[in-house]
């Protein structure tokens, strides 16, 4: 009888990560549909998307009356939606698409989790279920595939200025990181208003790390 040769701990690792990453893409393949527009500002962002990807402003595209209707949300996301009018312009056949981005910008959330989870000494296994929790939690996991919003992008670019605000408290190329955390920061903002304390919180928290 041939023994069981012993995975590594490198190795067994790898298949955790796997296997948590196999879990998530399950999920919200299952649960992805072609709904889109219900929650009204899912309809802002796709209107607002199809307008700039015509060219014609940031503005509403179905209504004479649209110069005196002011956005209710900043551009940011509308204009990365603009980027899948611009490749598949016809609506609703587009809406996967579009979700795309959201479902993205989740795993994107889930790889950056696991990462500064393990820089902050969280071990690698824990640090891989900690991000699957994270991405597979039924509010992401909703608003990804059942909503054109833009939560998962703006998590993901809050958090990828946070990880760099950190990276530069501790890198010896500071003034570089400093800087791509802010742009981070900056485009936060600019996706979500409620991302103005992200910029302000890392100033502050790089000043008193450098005190």
């Amino acid at each position: 009888m041939i023994d069981a040769v012993p995975l590594s701990s490198s190795r067994r690792q790898a298949l955790l990560i796997a296997a948590c990453a196999l879990v998530a893409a399950a999920i919200y393949v299952l649960r992805l549909d072609r709904v889109a527009g219900l929650v009204v500002d899912d309809a802002w962002y796709i209107l607002l998307a199809r307008s700039l990807a015509a060219g014609t402003g940031y503005g509403l595209v179905n209504s004479p009356a649209a110069a005196m209707v002011l956005p209710p949300n900043p551009p940011g996301f509308a204009a990365v939606l603009s980027l899948v009018f611009a490749v598949k312009p016809s609506f609703p056949e587009n809406v996967l698409w579009l979700k795309f981005v959201g479902v993205a910008s989740m795993f994107g959330v889930g790889v950056l989790t696991y990462r500064y989870a393990v820089a902050r000494a969280i071990p690698a296994a824990a640090a891989a279920l900690l991000a699957m929790a994270v991405v597979v939690t039924p509010a992401f996991v909703f608003l990804a595939t059942s909503t054109v919003m833009s939560e998962g992008f703006f998590t993901l670019t809050q958090l990828a200025a946070i990880v760099m605000f950190e990276r530069s408290a501790r890198s010896e190329n500071a003034g570089r990181d400093a800087t791509m955390a802010g742009a981070l920061a900056a485009a936060a903002v600019l996706i979500r208003t409620a991302g103005l304390p992200v910029p302000v919180g890392g100033a502050l928290y790089l000043l008193w790390r450098r005190r």
